[in-house]
């Protein structure tokens, strides 16, 4: 009896430990310190980063230094790591910990080459600061840092961190419908968060005539980080539970329709940039007439020959890149209803005043100033040109503007409501100092190195609500490891 007693108990010890460990597994308790209060949480999939970057065990080993090998830092790098931003605009990097007491070790040694302060028990947790910034607090189980901060408010940020180690169930972010949406995304990096984290969209919204009363945290934004052979792609979203916002803002969007590729021809070989669009004339200048600044400009334009009938005569899709390589002038061809919209120009150039030059030459209607020089023609029977740029700059051969460029992009370009396309080394050919910044993003020596071999980046708008921002690089290798020089 009493030893059936004792395997009994010894069973349910068993159950009652594998359950926890289960549990423990299954729960990746790390997690429970994000708060369910943050405005954005992001996770960020080391493992699926570094299968796709290629990198050497070797090299990965000593990312903190040769004197520091990764494995012996005392996180877990096998789990995702998550980044969020407080309700007070703070951001938080948390790690699962594998194990403290690597952690307490390595953070000694970080001391001793003074990079951080000397870790140091508080309620529970151990604290170190990393470069007078950054706050460091961990446990057997997460790892958070947070910061920056100014020395004086390191206690109260200490307090903040605190609270989320120790705050109960219903505060925490695992329990909350946004971190769940979170937990949908597919991708090396997932974000997603409330409006009010980038404002200035919130604020574009406004801008571009939408009345709505809705507050920022009605909004969510849903972004990930992708990768499909040799393109990296960043996916976004914006949602809204403000019916009211909705129905506006496809009022405001009605003015444009899906590309059709009509136009997809219409870039010349030489060019790196091109924008289409599918526009309806009426609705634009509907539009249009809602910002003051552009109506000004309208009301003086109309003076000189009648711009607004030729805005409302735009019927399809509109095709638009510059001339040259100095972004100074730029064509905008259209798809129109009235191939005769221009059959008034000569009398706009009889009525014209002397200081504002006017020509109606070869089927071309210019006018010219000291600051601006605009030409308007027809392509064809059914699509339109204007040329517009600085004076002199302004060059119009039609003959030019032919090419297969954007052939590889025909089923990405067709069914988009905007659709951006830059060659990134046609770019770099022409001009490298703009881009010098944007190659510093990759590697300080770009753009000498070609941007780690990026060849196109392409934007795409398929519906109101979603963005596609896609990295293209060279065929036949990840984009990471190109980006990681692998």
């Amino acid at each position: 009896m009493k030893k059936g007693l004792v395997v009994a108990i010894s069973v349910v010890a068993i159950v009652i430990i594998v359950v926890a460990v289960a549990l423990r597994a299954n729960h990746k308790s790390y997690v429970n310190v994000i708060p369910a209060s943050a405005v954005a949480v992001a996770y960020v999939d080391l493992p699926e980063i570094v299968e796709e970057s290629g990198v050497e065990p070797a090299v990965l080993d000593t990312i903190f230094g040769e004197e520091f090998r990764l494995q012996d830092v005392g996180l877990d790098f096998t789990e995702k790591a998550y980044i969020f931003v407080s309700k007070e605009g703070i951001p938080g990097l948390l790690f699962s910990v594998d194990d403290a007491g690597k952690l307490h070790a390595f953070l000694n040694r970080m001391q001793e080459v003074g990079r951080c302060s000397l870790p140091e028990s508080y309620r529970g947790y151990e604290w170190a600061n990393l470069s007078d910034s950054y706050l460091v607090g961990y446990n057997s189980e997460a790892c958070l840092i947070m910061g920056p901060s100014l020395a004086a408010a390191q206690s109260e940020l200490r307090q903040l961190m605190l609270s989320y180690f120790d705050q109960p169930k219903v505060e925490r972010a695992v329990n909350d419908p946004m971190f769940k949406r979170l937990k949908e995304q597919e991708g090396l990096v997932a974000l997603i968060g409330k409006m009010e984290l980038v404002p200035s969209f919130y604020s574009l919204f406004h801008a571009a005539g939408l009345s709505f009363d809705a507050a920022t945290d009605d909004f969510l934004l849903t972004a990930t980080l992708n990768t499909d052979e040799n393109k990296l792609r960043f996916h976004a979203e914006v949602e809204s539970a403000d019916k009211k916002f909705e129905k506006q803002l496809k009022q405001m969007l009605s003015m444009f329709g899906h590309i059709d590729g009509d136009l997809l021809t219409v870039i010349p070989e030489d060019v790196y940039a091109w924008c289409g669009i599918h526009a309806d004339g009426d609705e634009l200048i509907k539009e249009l007439r809602k910002n003051n600044t552009f109506l000004l400009f309208l009301m003086m334009a109309n003076q000189v020959f009648d711009l607004e009938s030729l805005i409302k005569n735009i019927d399809g899709d509109c095709s638009c890149f510059p001339l040259g390589t100095d972004f100074q002038s730029f064509v905008l061809a259209c798809e129109v209803r009235d191939n005769q919209i221009l059959k008034d120009a000569s009398a706009w150039v009889e009525r014209s005043n002397p200081d504002m030059r006017m020509k109606w030459n070869d089927s071309i209607f210019s006018v010219k100033t000291t600051s601006f020089e605009s030409k308007f023609g027809m392509l064809d029977d059914e699509h339109m040109f204007v040329a517009t740029g600085v004076p002199g700059q302004v060059q119009v051969d039609q003959t030019k503007w032919n090419s297969n460029r954007l052939k590889p992009f025909e089923d990405e370009i067709e069914g988009s409501l905007i659709y951006l396309w830059l060659d990134v080394q046609k770019a770099l050919q022409a001009d490298k100092t703009w881009m010098e910044s944007f190659g510093t993003l990759f590697d300080p020596s770009i753009p000498e190195k070609g941007l780690a071999g990026l060849d196109v980046i392409t934007l795409r708008m398929e519906n109101v609500n979603n963005l596609d921002l896609t990295l293209i690089f060279e065929k036949g290798k990840s984009p990471v490891r190109q980006i990681m020089g692998n």
